[in-house]
């Protein structure tokens, strides 16, 4: 059942700031101006040729790739996967610094991945 997984995102957002989870879900059908900071908005236009996969038109690069743990429970999407290298890109508009919440995003999609692609049971 997809409402007992955890998305991904998910994961930066609690750690980032644990409160915004609660925005989102307070206002998720309404208009995003009302909570997006203006870094917020730049970051969402920033990633709409990902989202749109638009961004590439290579082969070995998937965009907007969806993953999920069931050991984990967790469900989310890829923003770009490089498969000749093996990596990932989290997409973002502009970055600073690298925050612990990315990293555990990041670990969440390679743990999603392996298991979705590795022939073992995780059980």
């Amino acid at each position: 059942m997809e409402e007992d997984y955890i998305s991904i995102s998910t994961l930066n957002d609690f750690i980032f700031c644990p409160y915004s989870i609660y925005l989102h879900n307070v206002y998720e059908n309404t208009d995003e101006s009302l909570f997006h900071a203006k870094p917020q908005a730049q970051g969402r236009i920033a990633h709409k040729p990902v989202d749109e996969k638009k961004s590439s038109t290579r082969n070995d690069i998937f965009q907007a790739l969806p993953v999920y743990s069931e050991k984990y429970r967790l469900m989310g999407k890829i923003d770009i996967y490089k498969s000749k290298e093996k990596y990932l890109i989290e997409r973002k508009y502009q970055l600073s610094q690298i925050y612990q919440g990315q990293i555990f995003q990041l670990w969440a999609q390679m743990f999603s991945l392996q298991e979705m692609t590795s022939p073992h049971d995780y059980y």
